[in-house]
Formats: C-alpha cells, structure tokens, sequence
C-alpha cells in the first residue's frame, strides 16, 4: 500500500483528526481531545521535540502546535471547517468534514505516522450539507431574492440565512461565510459528476444556483453590516490587549 502522508498539510492531518473522533462519537470534541488524537495519529508533526522513544517518535503530544491552529484568528476556524461550540470545544463544519472525507477520494489510501486510518466515505451529498442546503433555499432571504424583492432585504434576513447574531465574532463569522460558500461549491462539483443526490432527493442544479445567487448578493448588500462586526471585534481584542 503506497504512504500517502508525506504531502498531507498540518491541516489536513488535524481534519483526518478531528474526523476520526467524531466517528468515535465525541461531538462535540474538546481541544485536549484534539490534541491527544492528533498526535496519536501524527506523533512526528504534533509531537514534543526533545522528548523521543528509541525510535526517535515523540513520547508526548505539543498543545501548543494544535492550539496555534484552532484558537484566535487561525486557519480551521476562520476558512470555515471548524467551529467553536463550547469553552474550548468544537466540531467539524459540513464542508470541513467533506474535505476530511474527500482527502482519501483525492490522494488514494492514508497511513498515519502511527496506524492505518479508516475514514467512512459517502458517495451521496452529505446529510448535514442537504439540510443546510435545504435551510438556505427555504429562508427568507432567498425567496426575496427570487423573486426580485431586493430593497425590502434586511441584515436579519442575512443572518437567518447564514445562522449568525450579529454578536458574532469575526473568526466565527468568517467561518459561516466560508463554510456557506465551501458547501454550495460542494454541491456545484455534485451536479457537474452527474452525483447530486440527497438525502431528500430534490435538490436540482437551479435551486444550487438560487442559494448561490442569493449568498453573493448578500455578502455584497450587507458588506458594511459585516466588515462593522469584523471591525468591533478587532477593537474588542485591541482593548484587552490594554
């Protein structure tokens, strides 16, 4: 079996993490979880240095590796494949845990530095994608936008179709707006493999194309609502820094 790990991204071996302890049922999955399992699965990339068994494999996991990836402004959160839930807990978005799944439909079978992964592949659309999909064509926003209602759109509208308050923070929201925009692309790539089918089976390519219409115009009519939570959050974190 060819080892397909050399080219895998620090973040690609925390979702393959992070996906293999939601199929062992911890969802939500705390930090430490996180932490312990990835580095079970890749002692070499999230191990201590200095701290090695005879076959120069790390003995103990390195926090703050995982941590400087999922806390503050970092990457899994912010390009929406991760979200935080609770105090230092999280679970995997419907588009970070498709391009967990995704990595062995594009890279052919994954050993971990430690053991073989196993990673259960779906060949239909995602159940949690279909809902989501299905909750943004539904929403008002969309229906507004179908039917050419535009100036009668509000920020609430905005925020029941992205599931946000606009209390949010600006890594919280970042990662709604990604996770929106990774999930429609998902389902574009579904339709263009002849492979869109749901749980509800009745998605079509025209209602992909309506949710999608009415997130870009969203994110253009509300820029200045969102670019005001980005900017409060940042003096928020500046003020702390006091």
């Amino acid at each position: 079996m060819t080892n397909r790990r050399a080219d895998l991204t620090v973040r690609d071996k925390l979702l393959l993490a992070a996906l293999s302890l939601e199929q062992d049922g911890r969802i939500p999955f705390t930090a430490e979880d996180l932490v312990v399992n990835a580095w079970s699965m890749f002692p070499r990339s999230f191990g201590l240095k200095g701290y090695v068994d005879e076959h120069d494999v790390p003995r103990f996991p390195d926090s703050n590796r995982v941590f400087a990836e999922i806390m503050g402004s970092k990457p899994l959160r912010k390009l929406g494949l991760l979200v935080k839930v609770g105090q230092k807990t999280y679970v995997l978005t419907e588009s970070g845990r498709t391009q967990a799944e995704n990595l062995h439909l594009q890279r052919g079978p994954i050993t971990t530095e430690s053991q073989d992964t196993t990673i259960v592949v779906r060949s239909t659309l995602r159940r949690d994608i279909d809902r989501l999909l299905h909750r943004m064509l539904s929403s008002r926003a969309t229906r507004k936008v179908q039917e050419g209602d535009l100036s009668s759109l509000s920020f609430f509208d905005a925020c029941v179709f992205w599931a946000i308050t606009p209390q949010i923070s600006s890594v919280e929201l970042d990662g709604k707006l990604t996770n929106a925009r990774s999930v429609i692309e998902i389902a574009k790539k579904a339709i263009a493999d002849g492979d869109l089918r749901t749980a509800s089976g009745t998605l079509s390519a025209s209602e992909i194309e309506i949710v999608e219409s009415t997130q870009r115009e969203l994110e253009k009519r509300f820029r200045t609502d969102l670019e005001a939570i980005r900017e409060r959050d940042g003096q928020k974190r500046e003020a702390k820094r006091r």
